[in-house]
């Protein structure tokens, strides 16, 4: 189990939440559903502020360090979430996603 007592008690500097969708959603509403997800991660880090920060660059996580809170990134994993879209891989990264694997589970037509 992990909270944000053992978060600061282990000394934890930085980490990515990642948004997650199985393959079941491929070529359905996958894009929708990471969406979704980023948007309850920003929302976290932004109920629990007094612990978490939101960042998208390495002088953020700097910044963060400073003011004694965890640095919060978002990945995303599995490429389907993108629906071969670069458009939607530009948004993702303006929502806030800093990394996408290329494949999870699930093999992508690109």
């Amino acid at each position: 189990m992990t909270d944000i007592p053992r978060l600061r008690e282990g000394l934890l500097g930085a980490q990515f939440w990642s948004s997650f969708m199985g393959c079941s959603s491929q070529f359905k509403d996958a894009t929708r559903t990471f969406i979704d997800q980023i948007d309850v991660i920003r929302r976290f880090v932004a109920q629990y502020s007094y612990a978490f920060k939101f960042v998208t660059t390495s002088k953020d996580i700097l910044d963060a360090f400073h003011e004694n809170k965890i640095a919060s990134m978002i990945g995303v994993e599995g490429g389907h979430a993108i629906d071969s879209s670069l458009a939607t891989l530009r948004q993702l990264y303006n929502l806030g996603a800093r990394y996408m694997t290329l494949t999870h589970q699930c093999n992508t037509p690109w």
